[in-house]
């Protein structure tokens, strides 16, 4: 269990890094960039079908 609270910790440090936040900030930017570009290929069939062709 002891190393178990060890890790977490040791691994949480990472997200009160400035490196560490900048990278966080831009793994969500990305999950977000993503995620709208699948709502709006969900949300606009006819939109799908102007790419292909």
């Amino acid at each position: 269990m002891d190393y178990v609270l060890y890790f977490s910790i040791i691994n949480m440090s990472f997200l009160f890094h400035k490196k560490g936040r900048k990278i966080m900030s831009n793994i969500w930017k990305i999950i977000a960039l993503l995620v709208a570009i699948s709502m709006i290929l969900l949300y606009a069939p006819g939109l799908v079908r102007i790419f292909i062709g």
